[in-house]
């Protein structure tokens, strides 16, 4: 499976329950994660990296999440269906 597949999944997921899924990409700030999460009625945003199912962070990245996570954001990372349906199962429960 690549990675395309497993975000064609999480954005596809989120439009079901209601989330935007917007891909983020920041010029000048390098290692972000690939997608903001807006959940419904204000209820909170959160950062998604998505990975191949044998896609690894690279150290960059990892800096990058703890600085975001550091600001009181939630940062993720998928790397398969199964993380995406329980990620959304918590979020919209």
């Amino acid at each position: 499976m690549l990675e395309r597949h497993v975000e064609k999944r999480l954005v596809d997921m989120c439009r079901k329950h209601g989330i935007i899924a917007y891909k983020f990409t920041s010029p000048g700030h390098a290692h972000v994660p690939d997608r903001l999460l807006l959940l419904p009625d204000g209820k909170g945003m959160l950062f998604v990296e998505v990975k191949s199912p044998t896609g690894r962070v690279r150290e960059a990245q990892q800096i990058t999440f703890d600085r975001i996570r550091s600001q009181g954001y939630r940062v993720d990372v998928v790397h398969d269906y199964e993380q995406i349906d329980t990620l959304l199962a918590e979020l919209t429960a």
